[in-house]
């Protein structure tokens, strides 16, 4: 009887070991949000310590400390996101291509970059919008 809960437990070992190594996936090591027309200029980097908010091409960006909780919600809502078919996502719109809106894009890096297409500012695909959206709002409490 030992012998075969020995070896079954031997058996059963490799498929936690598995479960466990999935579970500890890295998430991705920095986000980029950019939106830029003839007139504006935005970009958000989040990273696991910092947010920073560039809102003119030339000037210093502006940052402050990210918050454990925050970086772990945006490298949740970056896990939903599949990064092999990003770069194929169909905009929902096209204002940005008669300057109805800014364009738009989405730079994940996790090992490494992955980018979206340009996408209208405020109206990203939607498999992007729940990250697009969290990560303006962490940038509204930069000023």
């Amino acid at each position: 009887m030992k012998t075969i809960a020995l070896i079954s437990f031997f058996l059963m070992l490799p498929l936690t070991t598995c479960q466990q190594k999935q579970s500890q996936e890295p998430g991705p090591s920095s986000i980029t949000y950019t939106a830029l027309s003839r007139g504006s200029y935005w970009k958000i980097t989040a990273t696991a310590d910092s947010v920073m908010v560039n809102k003119d091409r030339e000037g210093d960006a502006l940052g402050m400390r990210i918050k454990t909780s925050q970086w772990q919600k945006v490298q949740s809502l970056a896990k939903e996101i599949d990064l092999g078919t990003i770069a194929d996502l169909d905009p929902p719109s096209n204002k940005r291509a008669f300057d109805g809106a800014a364009m738009a894009t989405l730079e994940i890096e996790k090992g490494k970059s992955y980018s979206s297409p340009t996408f209208d500012h405020g109206n990203p695909p939607d498999s992007l919008r729940k990250l697009v959206d969290y990560l303006l709002t962490l940038s509204e409490s930069i000023e």
